[in-house]
């Protein structure tokens, strides 16, 4: 039996890619809001997404995908800037346009690609994809199947995240 679960932006303790990733950013003076950071998404904190799995394994049917989610919806700056606030740190006023990230994000992919440069890009295009759109998403067919809702609420979960060490 395969169940798929779609969650959206994991997030909460012992994060180990958006947190260290935007930090790093904000500490090099890389870090820039695509379109003023207006973009709305949903997130998933981490203890929602596991009691999605736990659901899906005991109500979850064979060949259907659930979407998980915190069930709120909240604009990109918003929520980082809350998220990067935990760690004491605050998010840069610098934005740059939607049609300028993803111009250069698409830029230096070429690049990397065409000259082989082994090290990490800047940016890429999927970072300044999800940064650069609308992104909410419905749990519906959780709830109506597996009686999902969600545990932790990004209030609670934003007051009890520790700083990473």
């Amino acid at each position: 039996m395969t169940i798929s679960l779609r969650p959206r932006m994991i997030w909460g303790p012992d994060d180990q890619s958006i947190l260290p990733a935007v930090m790093s950013m904000i500490e090099k003076g890389q870090f820039a809001w695509i379109g003023n950071g207006e973009y709305q998404t949903s997130t998933t904190h981490i203890d929602n997404l596991v009691y999605g799995v736990e659901l899906a394994l005991t109500k979850g049917r064979g060949g259907e995908s659930y979407f998980i989610t915190d069930e709120e919806i909240s604009p990109m700056k918003k929520f980082l800037s809350e998220y990067i606030s935990t760690q004491g740190m605050q998010m840069p006023n610098k934005s740059v346009p939607k049609f300028i990230a993803r111009g250069f994000a698409q830029l230096v992919e070429f690049t990397w690609r065409t000259f082989r440069i082994k090290r990490r890009p800047p940016l890429v295009r999927f970072s300044t994809d999800i940064m650069s759109a609308h992104c909410t998403i419905r749990t519906d067919k959780a709830k109506r199947d597996l009686g999902y809702q969600a545990l932790v609420s990004v209030k609670d979960g934003l007051e009890k995240m520790p700083r990473l060490k």
